[in-house]
């Protein structure tokens, strides 16, 4: 990793600035109405990285890539009612491909549609079947806010096309890659430190669950903090999405590394950065997704360093979670109870209340799959189901199954959509490498995620998928701008 110290302080400044803007000055909120400075911030944002974009200038997109990695869940700023990020994706898709229009002729479209005929092809198709997924949701009376929500992330599909750009022409005195490495670390670093000051003051008793700081964490970081036995609190974040295909990637740089004493190299801190995270989250598909995904990174020219960072690994990560349990609970535990329970609860999910949830919500999924099996019920659909953490009958738009909500939503025919459109990654992936290499593995790990959250059609997922699509392309002659 090639990091410049003064542009990791400072986007590492930003990270934490963004968080503590967005408390001081919210946006909308169930509780509260969006503070107007918090508006004026995001058209003051836009205007300059519109500017920006128009003059062709670079660094308007390392704004907008910046407010990707470093926002997170995207929800710290608002547009007066539309976030910061929907309304950074219409604006600087709008400006580049009105000058790609402008620049290119009939001979150029034909030539670059047949060199990525398959890339367009798959790639229009599943846009093709998110819009149909909405009109369907939009006639079907699904609530508008919520097709909404679930359309746009597909969109971020077509940052492949800017991101293709800058990987090619990185001539700015800060290279774009490098620039995204170092917001990355930033943001992980970060993103561990804000994990650890929510646990610090949630278990010592400084905060309280229903005080302003734990709406704040639910409802402008989308987060969430459940209180566990001995003082201990878990602590999750959606941008942490991305946390099982990051230690995949970390763990394959980690076993590159050849030392010949230890010593604290960025691999490894961002390693343990993310293992400390997934100590605090403890989503078991996240963990199965890695353990998965890992799997598929041995080589037999490399399989004595492959166990030796893969017992590191998981030596850092029971140290870590053993260490964050013994000092919440005062000494009296290691946590080894709970970490059994949750993983004891993927066999049993009756043991525990959220697996037993979503063993509740199966049965309507699959019934709303017979209803519509051919074009689904259309994006934005929710599913009834009586809640035993509640005790009541709730209304919910999240499926807590991936795959079947593709299923329920966007019929056979998206299902297959993004089926063709994960088989063209995956092949072009393995005409490269004659072994699984950490793109592959990371995609593994991102689908082993979708069996039971929205992992593939997030919007950070679908961000990496553009991010993959670049990197299973690169050699690949692209629009230039």
């Amino acid at each position: 990793m090639k990091l410049t110290r003064k542009n990791f302080l400072l986007l590492t400044l930003s990270y934490f600035g963004l968080r503590i803007f967005s408390f001081v000055f919210p946006p909308d909120t169930p509780l509260h109405g969006a503070s107007m400075i918090n508006n004026l911030a995001a058209v003051l944002f836009l205007s300059i990285t519109a500017y920006l974009l128009i003059k062709k200038n670079s660094y308007g997109w390392y704004l907008v890539i910046g407010e990707i990695i470093l926002g997170g869940a995207g929800n710290f700023f608002a547009f007066f009612g539309i976030s910061l990020r929907t309304a950074l994706l219409m604006l600087s898709l709008s400006i580049f491909f009105t000058q790609q229009l402008c620049r290119f002729s009939l001979t150029d479209f034909k030539v670059f549609f047949s060199r990525n005929r398959w890339l367009l092809g798959t790639t229009v198709l599943l846009l093709a079947i998110a819009v149909t997924g909405a009109t369907r949701g939009l006639l079907a009376g699904h609530t508008p806010g919520l097709v909404f929500a679930d359309t746009i992330p597909y969109f971020l599909l077509l940052y492949y096309f800017p991101l293709a750009n800058l990987r090619q022409n990185e001539q700015q005195a800060l290279p774009f890659s490098q620039f995204c490495v170092t917001a990355l670390f930033a943001a992980v670093l970060g993103n561990c430190l804000f994990m650890l000051f929510t646990e610090a003051i949630f278990s010592a008793g400084i905060f309280k669950l229903q005080n302003s700081y734990y709406h704040w964490f639910r409802d402008v970081a989308n987060g969430k903090i459940t209180e566990l036995p001995f003082h201990f609190y878990r602590v999750v974040l959606n941008e942490q999405l991305l946390l099982a295909p990051l230690i995949v990637i970390a763990f394959y740089r980690f076993t590159l590394i050849r030392l010949k004493r230890f010593a604290l190299t960025p691999e490894f801190i961002f390693l343990v950065a993310l293992l400390a995270i997934l100590a605090m989250n403890l989503t078991r598909v996240y963990m199965l997704a890695i353990a998965g995904a890992v799997c598929l990174l041995w080589r037999p020219g490399v399989w004595k360093r492959w166990l030796i960072s893969g017992a590191i690994a998981v030596a850092c990560f029971i140290t870590i979670f053993s260490g964050l349990h013994f000092a919440a609970s005062r000494g009296e535990s290691l946590g080894a109870e709970l970490f059994g329970l949750r993983l004891q609860s993927i066999t049993q999910p009756k043991i525990e209340e959220s697996s037993l949830s979503r063993l509740l919500l199966l049965p309507k999924i699959i019934e709303k799959i017979k209803l519509n099996p051919l074009l689904g019920s259309g994006l934005g659909d929710s599913v009834t189901v009586y809640s035993p953490v509640l005790k009541q009958t709730i209304i919910t738009p999240h499926f807590d199954w991936g795959f079947l909500e593709i299923l329920a939503e966007l019929g056979l025919l998206g299902s297959l959509s993004w089926l063709l459109f994960l088989l063209f990654l995956g092949i072009n992936f393995a005409r490269k490498h004659f072994s699984p290499s950490w793109q592959a593995a990371s995609l593994v790990s991102l689908m082993i995620i979708t069996l039971t959250s929205p992992g593939l059609f997030h919007t950070l997922g679908i961000l990496w998928l553009a991010f993959l699509l670049v990197e299973s392309q690169k050699e690949h002659k692209q629009i230039s701008v």
